[in-house]
């Protein structure tokens, strides 16, 4: 992917391909390799990405199409229970963090405010703690300190529907703590 990283529509396709086969794949062998193969295309975005920002967030057509595909890839991975076998679970949850720590930086104060990515990245976010609370506490306190501060920004910048998703986080965040208290 590293080689048509400025060709936004072979970018775009290349991620919409990992989101369908997120969706359709049952083979444990297939889900596997779209495990590694979703690290890949997500290292390979985050290097040639870090330094992206957009100043227009009125502009809707020009919504960063590329993080939205890769937040609804990690969004996928994080709410399969494909098959529900622990190796493939414990690859998409890799996956999902990895996806997350790098990515998550990556969406500015600037970005954010494109409705389309807001939306899908409180949606995201929110599922990844609901439904992988058990690698919530092993994660960095900087970056658990990064989403909280983002769901903070939610609750008071954006739309009643993100307002929304921020609340279930903390719900899903504070039924962490209090099973990790236990």
């Amino acid at each position: 992917m590293s080689v048509y990283r400025n060709d936004t529509v072979i970018v775009e396709l290349v991620l919409e391909l990992l989101n369908e086969l997120e969706r359709s794949a049952e083979v444990k062998e297939v889900r596997a390799a779209l495990h590694q193969y979703s690290m890949d295309v997500i290292g390979v975005y985050v290097k040639n990405n870090s330094n992206r920002i957009s100043l227009d967030p009125t502009n809707n057509e020009r919504d960063p199409q590329d993080l939205i595909l890769i937040l609804k890839l990690i969004h996928g991975l994080s709410a399969s229970r494909v098959g529900n076998d622990p190796e493939t679970i414990n690859q998409a949850s890799d996956v999902c963090i990895y996806g997350l720590t790098n990515i998550v930086p990556l969406i500015t104060a600037d970005l954010i405010r494109y409705p389309e990515l807001c939306y899908q990245y409180y949606i995201t976010i929110t599922s990844f703690v609901d439904s992988k609370p058990y690698v919530v506490p092993a994660l960095h306190p900087d970056f658990l300190k990064q989403l909280v501060a983002s769901v903070e920004l939610g609750l008071t910048s954006f739309t009643s529907e993100v307002e929304l998703k921020c609340v279930e986080f903390i719900e899903a965040f504070a039924q962490v703590v209090r099973l990790h208290q236990n």
